[in-house]
């Protein structure tokens, strides 16, 4: 299998981290995960973004781009391959890989990743 086929949240392309990766912190609440200027309620279900001005921002989510992004945070550093994820996510359903990198392009601009223009 090769590297275009794992769903890892990455700037930059093949050889750059995960974009959780160094930012991931445990908050002392076990229903929250914090990275970079995110914060995953995983309770609400609900992404947060802090703003340049101090207050926090809903990021709306469907449930399923939620479950992938819980997911890949709770497996931060992790490769993650389509296979596992797909049936992680999905375990009731046959769905084919259009449909995953469907959820991990609509996580990516939630975030404002843009693969042309890494931050």
């Amino acid at each position: 299998m090769g590297y275009h086929r794992h769903a890892r949240l990455t700037l930059g392309g093949r050889n750059r981290k995960s974009i959780l990766e160094p930012y991931l912190l445990y908050c002392c609440h076990k229903d929250m995960k914090e990275f970079a200027q995110f914060r995953l309620d995983i309770l609400n279900q609900c992404l947060w973004r802090s703003t340049e001005e101090g207050n926090q921002e809903r990021i709306l989510l469907t449930p399923k781009a939620f479950a992938v992004l819980l997911y890949l945070v709770e497996r931060a550093g992790q490769l993650v391959g389509h296979k596992e994820l797909r049936s992680a996510i999905w375990s009731d359903a046959h769905v084919g890989p259009g449909v995953l990198n469907n959820q991990i392009l609509s996580i990516r601009n939630a975030l404002g990743d843009r693969p042309q223009n890494p931050a």
